[in-house]
């Protein structure tokens, strides 16, 4: 799947909700987002991808800007996770959406994710 994900060159949305991808399974597709430059909507709630996934979804919006919008809610994603996709957030000039509600996202990086949205 992460293969021909990679090689696609038509789709813009990808719809993964409740799918039980977990940390390895957001890697495997980080991998794939990073090489592909037509999918500009992501939805990955409900996925328990905590932390370890939500690093990896931070370095694809390092690397990709053509995407706009990524659903990240519902995921167990902590302070670290939050951490990551604020830097990934300062330099991505393309994304124009993130929704991480109900998560596990602290002060800390609720307060990472305010300055990112400031820069």
């Amino acid at each position: 799947f992460t293969r021909s994900l990679a090689l696609n060159h038509t789709l813009k949305l990808l719809s993964l909700d409740n799918n039980q991808i977990y940390e390895f399974g957001a890697g495997r597709l980080a991998y794939a987002l990073t090489l592909n430059r037509t999918i500009e909507h992501i939805h990955l709630g409900r996925n328990h991808i905590h932390d370890g996934g939500a690093e990896r979804l931070a370095e694809v919006l390092h690397i990709n800007h053509t995407i706009k919008s990524m659903h990240l809610h519902h995921n167990g994603i902590g302070d670290v996770g939050a951490k990551s996709i604020a830097d990934a957030i300062v330099v991505n000039h393309g994304l124009e959406m993130i929704d991480l509600q109900r998560n596990r996202i602290g002060h800390i990086g609720g307060g990472r994710l305010a300055d990112a949205l400031l820069k």
